[in-house]
């Protein structure tokens, strides 16, 4: 009898484990869908965005894709990718890095990079030189950047 009691018990509680090791399954599984879900939801809103965003928010996109740069450095307020800011398109990276006002870092969103790279018709490459150090070199300019004499 007692013999029973101990193999119950050990059925008892191996079944219990078992049944919190598939709680615990499935709620992992039903986060993985529920982050899936809303990064699909995200990139049909950018695509869908994609024919109202400025001529200008194009440019700072297409100016990554060109030069494969996926992270840049902005002012604090993001100069001209404000709106992509504001907008969850690009966001500043924040961390135990020291920040200058001139040079927060920034990067693309995943979902975001994808369709820029996806869809490079929609994001033109129209590069802006500016000359310095004598009128041989040209240098290209960043797109966010707002120059010093329009501040």
């Amino acid at each position: 009898m007692a013999l029973w009691t101990v193999v119950f018990l050990c059925g008892a509680l191996a079944a219990a484990a078992l049944a919190t090791a598939c709680q615990n399954g499935v709620r992992a599984a039903w986060g993985w869908w529920q982050r899936r879900r809303a990064r699909q939801a995200a990139e049909r809103r950018f695509i869908e965005d994609i024919p109202t965003l400025t001529e200008h928010e194009r440019q700072i996109l297409g100016y990554l894709r060109h030069h494969r740069q996926r992270a840049f450095d902005t002012d604090m307020d993001g100069g001209y990718a404000n709106t992509l800011l504001s907008k969850g398109y690009v966001r500043h990276v924040y961390g135990a890095q020291a920040v200058d006002q001139t040079r927060v870092p920034t990067h693309v969103v995943d979902y975001v990079w994808r369709v820029v790279n996806e869809r490079p018709g929609d994001f033109p490459h129209d590069p802006k030189w500016s000359r310095e150090r004598g009128h041989r070199s040209r240098v290209e300019t960043h797109p966010w950047r707002i120059p010093w004499n329009l501040r």
